[in-house]
């Protein structure tokens, strides 16, 4: 999230509460801030109160500070007034470039000569740590908060709504620079002995933010089922694709490639195509995550969020889950969309739910699924492989004897029963950053003992390719007397910068090599996409390079506004292989209207998502090397994040409006129908234009 220009901020609302769990210490209160505490960056206005013994924390023992750093050192402005219950106290900071000022309804309280060096990170409010949340007799309450950075400019965006700031307090955060005055007014009010329910629930029974006031939202049962009614008969309307075999491919772009029963790559005319199982060229475009019961939001600590939760027995108990993320099976999570479509479809929600989605993605001219999908029979999908073998420093050692016995069995377990299907576009291991191998992988291997293989099998190749066998000179260069090879594996060395990125290139080859040829010994019919590289999410950029040869498809995934950068298409040129776009996505932030956070990139709404979309997937269709796109995803994100999380915090883990439906199963149809005009002529797009 980010914001480039200088700006007002405004948040108003009823943000978060001290928890009722007991932390000894102090009880603290973030009312703003855009810090980084340990390189002395920033600033912060807070609330702190000490603990004394096992005691609640009072109010009257509680201070307002003021915290400006100038990136050698903290300074504080502290004061201790004499609070009172429901008052509320007009807090004001004033920092420029040479000092700082605190107000308080009017009267200045402190000043503190010195510079200012500011953090352009998010800006932090209504924020309790976890090692601040002592039990207190008193709940401070953030009324309002504005921030000014330098001069407003004209033209002034409007200000997230009450009070659904709350929910993405960060949004609006600019980026300060060195010199700018930061101007900070704040309201707080403290209630006595609060309960947490006197300032919620925020989430109402559908799962929509209470404050939120938009036209399609669903305020009984009955709106999901008309919904529903509107839907079927906007679909029927949607006539399927036309000249396209049962896999997306077309049938009349004038040529086709071999039937061999699978997805197929083929190059045509200085073009890369996917071939369908029926041997007809397309451009795949696909939807992540679809499923039945979209993203769990966690609710252990925070129930008072809700309006409504069920039992987790019962009805909706399909609607409930424990131990996402891999957390304990203790914390419990729950799922507002899979809790709408038994609303809405009955006990047999899951496989009416699955056969909406069909008629959708066909409606919408999407060839299939995407990442993360629940398979649907007749769709084509893309299964994403794991692994749970021990790993070295990070990653099985690709070295070891042993392991590819390990590895085969792994992985044969999840690919033989579905080799045969022609529906799977192709396999994949692991996503994005897992699978990068990082120099800090290197370091740690290159520091174990002597019985470690890739210990040995790095130092070999280090004397073998860039030292010609001459020990003494390697051991010069690594800083580690040795006499002999075998004194050399029992090294401990300190690895010059090009020693190290040649041993990382070489640990990644044999890796990916190895996952490669493993998928391949088991099911030699489908495409393999490697692991979604990110560019700009790896070491350096010969991970592209590094992974071209051991893939028949480079699978990616880009998060832009764009489709295309000078470096991706330089490193497309360089390897020539086919690319497929995994993941990429541009999220309404409805301008705060709904509760949604903002992402980057992010669009207004619907309309401006869906020209983004038709833009994005025409230019991947000019591109001489993209195979396909897949949007990014089926479902919006819970507003209180899909965790992983424990605690009263509104928000844990992603909250975005990312879907083609919202949380109470409705498409956005500004977006989809946009959806399905680019994808009807992406085909002819590509066979027909004049890209290089």
């Amino acid at each position: 999230m980010q914001n480039l220009w200088k700006k007002t901020c405004l948040f108003l609302g009823l943000l978060t509460l001290p928890p009722a769990v007991s932390f000894a210490g102090e009880n603290r209160f973030t009312i703003a801030g855009q810090y980084d505490f340990n390189n002395k960056l920033g600033f912060y206005i807070d609330t702190e109160a000490p603990q004394k013994g096992n005691a609640s924390c009072r109010l009257q023992d509680t201070s307002l500070d003021m915290g400006i750093a100038q990136g050698s050192s903290w300074r504080f402005i502290i004061t201790k007034p004499k609070w009172k219950y429901g008052v509320d106290y007009t807090n004001k900071g004033v920092i420029t470039s040479d000092s700082a000022s605190l107000y308080l309804d009017g009267s200045q309280i402190g000043k503190s000569e010195g510079g200012f060096k500011p953090f352009s990170g998010d800006l932090v409010s209504d924020s309790i740590p976890d090692w601040g949340r002592a039990p207190a007799d008193f709940a401070p309450l953030l009324i309002s908060l504005q921030i000014t950075y330098g001069q407003l400019p004209t033209g002034d965006s409007a200000a997230v709504p009450t009070p659904l700031s709350q929910f993405d307090p960060s949004q609006e955060t600019a980026n300060l620079t060195s010199g700018e005055t930061v101007t900070v007014v704040t309201v707080i009010r403290f209630l006595h002995n609060p309960s947490a329910p006197s300032v919620r629930p925020i989430i109402d029974r559908f799962g929509q933010a209470i404050s939120a006031n938009y036209s399609s939202k669903t305020k009984q049962n009955s709106d999901l089922l008309h919904n529903e009614k509107v839907e079927l008969k906007r679909l029927a309307s949607m006539t399927p694709a036309p000249n396209r075999d049962p896999y997306g491919g077309d049938r009349s772009l004038g040529w086709n490639g071999k039937k061999t029963g699978y997805y197929a790559i083929l190059k045509h005319n200085g073009k890369w195509w996917l071939i369908s199982p029926d041997g007809n060229p397309l451009f795949y475009t696909g939807v992540c995550t679809v499923n039945t019961n979209g993203d769990s939001t966690p609710i252990n600590n925070r129930e008072s969020l809700f309006a409504w939760l069920p039992p987790q027995t019962g009805g909706y108990q399909s609607a409930w889950s424990s131990g996402d993320w891999g957390q304990s099976a203790n914390l419990h999570g729950f799922s507002f969309t899979a809790a709408n479509q038994i609303r809405k479809y009955g006990s047999d929600w899951k496989t009416k739910s699955l056969a909406m989605a069909r008629k959708r993605l066909k409606a919408w001219a999407f060839c299939g699924e995407g990442k993360w999908s629940d398979p649907i029979p007749d769709v084509p999908y893309l299964p994403v492989l794991y692994y749970n073998l021990p790993t070295l420093a990070g990653h099985i050692d690709p070295f070891d004897p042993a392991i590819p016995a390990k590895l085969h069995a792994a992985l044969k377990t999840q690919i033989a029963p579905l080799k045969n299907d022609p529906w799977i576009l192709g396999w994949s291991i692991h996503n994005e950053d897992d699978d990068i191998i990082k120099d800090s992988e290197i370091t740690t291997i290159m520091n174990m003992n002597s019985e470690i293989p890739a210990k040995r099998g790095l130092t070999d190749y280090a004397l073998n390719h860039l030292y010609h066998d001459n020990v003494q000179e390697c051991a010069a260069a690594w800083k580690a007397p040795a006499a002999n090879r075998d004194a050399l594996y029992n090294a401990q060395p300190s690895l010059p910068t090009h020693d190290l990125e040649a041993l990382r290139e070489e640990y990644a080859r044999r890796y990916y090599a190895l996952l490669y040829h493993t998928v391949k010994v088991i099911d030699p019919n489908h495409l393999y996409f490697g692991f979604w590289i990110v560019l700009d999410w790896w070491q350096n950029e010969a991970n592209w390079s590094l992974i071209a040869p051991y893939c028949d498809v480079i699978g990616y995934d880009r998060y832009a506004a764009t489709f295309s950068f000078q470096l991706l298409n330089t490193l497309m040129k360089q390897t020539g292989k086919p690319t497929l776009c995994g993941e990429f996505g541009f999220p309404p932030f409805f301008n705060g209207s709904r509760g949604f956070g903002k992402y980057f990139p992010s669009s207004s709404g619907s309309q401006e998502e869906g020209e983004l979309y038709k833009s994005y997937v025409e230019e991947a269709a000019h591109n001489p090397y993209c195979v396909g796109t897949m949007f990014f995803e089926y479902r919006d994100e819970p507003l209180t994040g899909r965790g992983p999380g424990d605690g009263p915090d509104i928000v844990y883990g992603e909250h975005y409006a990312f879907g083609t439906v919202d949380v109470t199963d409705r498409p956005y149809w500004r977006l989809v129908t946009q959806m399905r005009d680019a994808n009807l002529i992406l085909n002819e797009l590509r066979m027909h234009d004049n890209a290089k």
